[in-house]
């Protein structure tokens, strides 16, 4: 991210800022890089003259989840000289069929989602989920490849996800609505809603061993935290990979500036369906379940309103590889 320049002309202005550094070295960061070079049908290529929004509104959705979630996560450094060899797995975005990358070095703290498009089936707006692996090497390197520095990420006794990514395909034939700070018009289908939703797939939510691991013999989910989110065990979709149908949280605040209404009741974003024009954000109740899978999930940083009450002059006050899909009725 690139710096902003504060000019210090007094020592409020130097105080602010200092502040604002402080709170924002205090949350780590994960990053979320987005690849297209397996985007064949040229859906978000720079060239096409919707290629840019769409790209925009894609790492609009990554930028929710780097303003939120913490761990950290070792790079994947091969080195085929001394044996340290893996195999990256994932749906390609372009056609749906099985790909692989041998030795893909990826960065510290790096979540590499390949993205792209393709006509899905039926009435499917989005499909996407963690990739798979496969390794060879020395111990240390087999557990760095296999959970990236963080706990148990296995079966059956997982509480922990440490991917390294994985693919995330849009429908190509969607209308689809690309603002941001906007909501669809009639026939459209909000971009932005679908891409956090596809998005939370690829970080576990309903597809982590330590997901699976959460949920009980009735198909519902059973994790500490969103159980005290919710009030109860949360039924979930057949499949066990949403909500089910029909489940509903709060808004989840924060900084972003399409966040017009936080603290209202909605669809939870990890349900299944979208119905019509609607937008659906992430919830207190999906972003808890990004807490159950296993990360470090903080609250929105700085809270945007006590940076303006800072500014105001009053005191400080001081968040197993298996395919989703997500369809209008966001469902499979």
């Amino acid at each position: 991210m690139s710096g902003t320049r504060i000019r210090p002309t007094t020592r409020w202005h130097a105080f602010v800022a200092t502040a604002l550094l402080a709170m924002a070295q205090a949350v780590p960061a994960i990053t979320i890089t987005f690849d297209y070079s397996l985007d064949s049908l040229l859906f978000f290529d720079l060239a096409d003259p919707d290629g840019p929004d769409r790209r925009t509104a894609l790492e609009t959705a990554g930028a929710f989840f780097e303003s939120r979630l913490g761990d950290s996560l070792s790079a994947i450094t091969p080195n085929p000289g001394i044996g340290n060899i893996w195999t990256a797995g994932f749906a390609h975005p372009g056609t749906g069929a099985s790909h692989v990358i041998n030795n893909l070095p990826i960065a510290a703290d790096e979540v590499l989602i390949f993205a792209g498009a393709r006509d899905l089936t039926g009435s499917i707006l989005g499909q996407a989920g963690p990739g798979s692996i496969s390794f060879d090497g020395s111990p240390a390197f087999e557990d760095i490849v296999a959970a990236r520095g963080q706990g148990l990420v296995s079966t059956p006794v997982a509480t922990d996800f440490g991917p390294w990514g994985g693919g995330l395909t849009m429908d190509i034939d969607t209308m689809w609505h690309l603002g941001i700070n906007t909501t669809p018009a009639s026939g459209e289908r909000d971009f932005l809603s679908v891409a956090l939703h596809e998005i939370g797939h690829v970080l576990g939510i309903g597809t982590a061993d330590s997901w699976v691991d959460m949920i009980n013999g009735s198909n519902e989910f059973t994790g500490a935290a969103s159980v005290a989110e919710f009030g109860g065990n949360i039924g979930l979709q057949a499949s066990g990979s949403h909500w089910e149908n029909g489940t509903s949280s709060f808004v989840a605040s924060g900084p972003e500036s399409y966040i017009t209404n936080p603290g209202a009741g909605q669809e939870t974003a990890m349900d299944p369906s979208i119905n019509g024009t609607a937008r659906k954000l992430f919830t207190d109740l999906d972003l808890v379940g990004l807490t159950d899978v296993g990360w470090e999930v903080s609250t929105p940083i700085p809270l945007p309103a006590g940076f303006w009450l800072l500014l105001s002059g009053t005191s400080l006050l001081l968040l197993r590889q298996r395919a989703t899909h997500l369809a209008p009725t966001l469902a499979h």
